[in-house]
This record gives structure tokens, C-alpha cells and sequence, in this order.
């Protein structure tokens, strides 16, 4: 996109982290086979929100992942931002900011991801330092 792009969207849980797999496991390991069909639904639903599935190299990226976790045992939120960017774009190099956020509630597993791609003018002007998601904008996670 040219002219500057942000779009956030939702994420149904239940959420699935990343899985460091062999070549042969992901013909066998059931996680694997799980991990690929939540990226297949991330994809389908950024899809549904216009995000672009490659980043030109003029381009930057800043993504914000706000999580909702249901009061159980859960999976890394470091795992969660990979697997959602490895959902989003198989090249994910110009990803320069990201920030994530995770809280406990009674409520619904859910993730919520904001992703900003200014346009070009402004990429190439930007710091990597300067890049701020608004992930406040998106949730105030107190009632």
C-alpha cells in the first residue's frame, strides 16, 4: 500500500504458540498439524482485513499483539507473536517494531493484532525508535 495502511483485527482463540519442527515432523507431529491450521486461520482473517500478505523491502512494519489468556496454563507470548508473523507473511524482515502485551481474564482467549505500514515517504524518514504501535487505542484492558 502506498498511502499508509493500519488495520487491527481479532484473533479467536483457543491461541496456538509456535513449533520448532524437523522436515519430517511436520508430516507427523499432530502440533505441527495443529500450529498450521491456527496460521492458516490468522491468514484467512487478515485476508478478510486487506493485510498484505509480502511487505516490500521499502517498506516497514509495525505490529502490536495485545493477548487475552483465559485463566489456564498458557503458551508463551514470545511463541504467539511468531506464530501469528509467520502467519502473516513468510518473510517477515521488515517487521522493525513490534510490541505485544499479555493479560489474564475469565473471559475469552483472544489476540488482538494492530498492524501499521506507513507510506513509503514516512518509511523512508522513519527510526526503528520511533515506531509505536497503539495498542492503548486498541483495548484498555481494565474495565
Amino acid at each position: 500500500p502506498g498511502d499508509g495502511f493500519a488495520r487491527s483485527f481479532t484473533i479467536p482463540g483457543p491461541l496456538v504458540g509456535a513449533v520448532r519442527t524437523t522436515q519430517r515432523q511436520k508430516f507427523c507431529d499432530p502440533r505441527y498439524h495443529k500450529y498450521a491450521r491456527f496460521k492458516e486461520m490468522v491468514r484467512l482473517i487478515a485476508n478478510q482485513h486487506d493485510v498484505p500478505h509480502a511487505i516490500s523491502p521499502k517498506q516497514s512494519v509495525t505490529v502490536g499483539i495485545w493477548v487475552s489468556w483465559v485463566k489456564r496454563q498458557r503458551v508463551d507470548l514470545d511463541n504467539i507473536v511468531k506464530s501469528v508473523l509467520d502467519a502473516l507473511w513468510t518473510n517477515d524482515r521488515r517487521v522493525l517494531c513490534i510490541q505485544a502485551q499479555s493479560t489474564e481474564q475469565t473471559g475469552e482467549e483472544s489476540a488482538i493484532i494492530h498492524v501499521e505500514i506507513p507510506c513509503q515517504r514516512k518509511t523512508e524518514m522513519a527510526k526503528t525508535e520511533d515506531c509505536q504501535p497503539k495498542l492503548k487505542k486498541l483495548v484498555d484492558p481494565k474495565p
